[in-house]
């Protein structure tokens, strides 16, 4: 596991940077965290949800954990991102976090990107560096989700528990995340997404009892569940589309508001 506490560079990384010093560039504001929004992810129109276990509250109890990391290498996945506007167009540093947890160490691989998007063509042609876009926030996602595949599928271990913070099914993620799910599981990982604060009306829309009692899946799992608890799971198919289907269920962590967790 050695080869695990690193740093990898994109391969462009420094040419990208050396490129845009090119165009002098003028800043209109210093960088800012960008946090990816997965508000907007939707899930496909055509899904049907199921219940594998009765609606209710379920305790989760810390020791069953314990024991099953003593089975399995556990490990979690997440990203930050800065994003920096200029006249010119728009700037993305990325960093990919992989952190391993094994014979009481952490190890991590960090993985770090940075891409320049305009929708000034005149720029574009100064290097094929620089991407020509029309939107670059969505573009700058979809790159990410590209990387994210790419750097999971070098550096995750096999036979593991990865934790990954994002959806598992929504917009254009999907076939992305589906497809690195698949490679994941050829080598034993059993990757597990979570979402915070998920605005999905998944359940209380498909569920006669719950149906337009509740803003959202969080408002009602908030009041269903107290800190510790879960809640029963559910599954969600896309009828036209089998791979895209997952089971899942909301935890509340102590003093948080509910997860939304997908296996």
């Amino acid at each position: 596991m050695e080869p695990l506490n690193r740093l990898v560079i994109h391969p462009s990384f420094k040419e990208t940077i050396d490129e845009i010093q090119k165009i002098n560039m003028t800043m209109t504001q210093l960088s800012k965290q960008k946090d990816f929004d997965f508000s907007s992810i939707t899930f496909p129109p055509d899904g049907k949800l199921g219940i594998i276990e009765e609606i209710r509250s379920i305790n989760l109890d810390a020791k069953n954990g314990q024991e099953v990391s003593k089975e399995f290498i556990f490990s979690g996945y997440d990203e930050s991102k800065l994003h920096y506007l200029s006249l010119e167009g728009d700037a993305f540093f990325t960093t990919h976090s992989l952190l391993i947890a094994a014979k009481q160490e952490y190890l991590p691989a960090i993985y770090l990107t940075f891409y320049f998007y305009t929708r000034s063509k005149k720029i574009t042609d100064i290097s094929p560096l620089i991407k020509y876009s029309e939107n670059p926030v969505e573009d700058s996602n979809r790159d990410y989700v590209k990387d994210r595949s790419e750097f999971l599928n070098e550096w995750a271990l096999g036979e593991s528990i990865l934790f990954i913070d994002g959806p598992l099914i929504g917009g254009n993620m999907t076939a992305y995340t589906i497809r690195l799910v698949e490679d994941l599981h050829k080598r034993g990982a059993i990757p597990i997404f979570f979402v915070k604060n998920s605005t999905s009306n998944l359940v209380t829309d498909n569920i006669p009892e719950l149906k337009n009692k509740y803003n959202s899946d969080m408002h009602w799992s908030f009041n269903q569940l107290k800190p510790g608890q879960r809640t029963n799971f559910f599954i969600y198919r896309d009828e036209f589309n089998p791979k895209n289907a997952k089971i899942f269920c909301y935890l509340k962590a102590f003093g948080l508001n509910p997860f939304h967790c997908t296996d």
